[in-house]
């Protein structure tokens, strides 16, 4: 199966100018965490919730967030894939960066969706056999912190 089956198709982008602020306010207005930066048509880089907190302080009116631009704290270079990725290949790609958004672009590199782990995740919950039969069942193990921490 496909990534184009679990991407955002309606992605709301950011310009490289537009400020921290304004990603803040879009992202927590839109109830999304990641957002693409985009430049003559390419993915030049990715925000989320946590580049806002990264650079965000908290003031005498509560949380303030910079209004710097984008470019200055976005992060790139952006993981990316074509709509005809498998899925399995985006997951292994998302685990392996350790990250949990990745563009999806076509042959000429212009944006064409976003798959974030919500979206892996709605796939699974909505119960596509697919999907769900390639990740289960998985093994559990519960491990103390003492085990791996010693001081």
């Amino acid at each position: 199966m496909d990534i184009q089956r679990a991407m955002t198709r309606k992605v709301i982008f950011l310009h490289p100018d537009d400020t921290l602020e304004m990603a803040d306010i879009i992202m927590r207005e839109g109830d999304f965490r990641h957002m693409p930066v985009v430049e003559d048509g390419k993915v030049v880089g990715m925000i989320s919730d946590r580049d806002v907190l990264r650079h965000g302080q908290e003031g005498d009116e509560g949380f303030v967030v910079p209004k710097i631009s984008v470019r200055k704290v976005m992060g790139h270079p952006v993981a990316s894939c074509f709509p005809e990725t498998s899925i399995s290949s985006v997951v292994s790609m998302m685990i392996g960066l350790k990250i949990d958004a990745v563009a999806v672009v076509d042959s000429l590199g212009a944006l064409v969706g976003l798959v974030t782990s919500t979206d892996l995740l709605d796939l699974l919950r909505d119960g596509d056999p697919d999907f769900a039969s390639a990740l289960l069942p998985f093994d559990f193990e519960l491990v103390a912190s003492e085990e791996i921490y010693t001081q």
